[in-house]
């Protein structure tokens, strides 16, 4: 496509940028290293992108707002943040750090949760919970859930995020790549990691809450298709939306989302006929479905975006049916259908993409792509 050869035009590298588009980025933050999601970009690139911008007060939006980095760095900075997310574990994650605690009664709720005798709530009828953890463990997980429900909105994000930690190092599951699978069950005492886990969260809050110059910053369970705000009432987007072609990132958060308490949002994933704009575009029919739904995100963002607004999106390329999908220069395209400015588009990183994780098939990129509302 004609249209095509001229955002191709727009691509400029800025490889130095490429480490802050990885969670390996935020390892070193306070806070912002709670929860590990590995399709999430880092503090630093956020803070590059608000500089960039020029943003000193305002909202910003995260519609796929995943672990909360870009509400967190919007808190450091003093920025209100909204966030959306479909998935429950990212939406408690993400709130967990945000939120501000009184650390003295923190510390005393903990004792007084641990301090109760775990009583029998019962084997959970979840199939997938009987395979990643022994009955000793899921006892004590589930008294433990129980109590965190019956705390106030304020304080149970902390608690079920330290509980989803400790649950993770006694579940018997491990990560293969998306893939979920399970080793030997273990008998492992729940109390000990909850509480370990949650004194280590409070030590990086005591941390962080020194250099937080704080603002109203909060994440939604929802889609980015149907954002529950005004029209014109947002300054900037941040963002980065699931990659093409790797929705099966839903299932790898399967421990995290067991102990979310809630069922994933799957409105992004769900099947849509797509329209005549996307007639032409070069990519694989498999495709098709992702960028009509991107295309239906982008519309909603620009809804709620007033004139002037930037928007900063991170888009990584996919190989589908041997061939490479350029993401992000197709993502500027449809963009511009929404009515947005495309304003550049930087290469953060290059990537073999791999046929049978070893058979190198093509170049991918993964780029920012910079958009305004005029």
């Amino acid at each position: 496509m004609e249209d095509l050869e001229r955002f191709r035009g727009m691509i400029k590298e800025r490889i130095g940028l490429g480490v802050h588009a990885t969670y390996q980025g935020n390892i070193p933050y306070h806070v912002y290293n709670w929860f590990y999601y590995k399709e999430a970009f880092s503090r630093n690139l956020v803070l590059e992108v608000i500089k960039d911008f020029g943003l000193e007060k305002g909202i910003v939006l995260d519609p796929f707002c995943g672990s909360g980095t870009t509400l967190l760095a919007c808190k450091e900075l003093g920025i209100s943040s909204i966030g959306f997310d479909i998935q429950p574990s990212a939406v408690n994650a993400s709130n967990a750090k945000v939120l501000d605690y009184d650390v003295p009664e923190v510390r005393k709720i903990l004792k007084d949760i641990l301090s109760k005798d775990v009583k029998d709530a019962g084997i959970s009828e979840n199939s997938f919970a009987k395979k990643a953890f022994s009955e000793y463990s899921w006892r004590q997980l589930s008294f433990y859930m129980a109590e965190i429900d019956m705390l106030p909105s304020n304080l149970s994000p902390f608690f079920r995020l330290a509980l989803t930690r400790a649950a993770i190092r006694a579940s018997s599951c491990f990560r293969d790549g998306a893939v979920i699978k399970f080793g030997k069950r273990k008998q492992a005492n729940v109390k000990r990691l909850f509480r370990m886990e949650a004194g280590r969260m409070l030590k990086g809050y005591r941390i962080f809450g020194k250099i937080s110059k704080g603002g109203y910053c909060k994440a939604f369970f929802g889609s980015s298709l149907r954002m529950p705000l005004k029209s014109g009432t947002i300054d900037a987007v941040i963002t980065s939306p699931p990659y093409v072609n790797q929705d099966d990132y839903l299932t790898a958060y399967a421990v995290e989302n067991l102990m979310a308490g809630k069922n994933i949002a799957k409105d992004f994933m769900e099947s849509k006929a797509y329209g005549p704009e996307l007639k032409g575009l070069p990519v694989p029919e498999a495709c098709l479905k992702y960028f009509s739904l991107i295309l239906e995100s982008l519309r909603e963002i620009f809804r709620v975006c007033r004139r002037g607004a930037k928007v900063a999106i991170v888009m990584g390329n996919g190989h589908v049916e041997k061939r490479v999908v350029e993401s992000d220069v197709i993502a500027a395209l449809l963009a511009e259908k929404a009515g947005f400015s495309a304003r550049g588009i930087y290469v953060l990183n290059r990537r073999f993409a791999l046929v049978g994780r070893t058979r190198k098939a093509g170049v991918l990129r993964e780029s920012l792509v910079l958009l305004e509302k005029g």
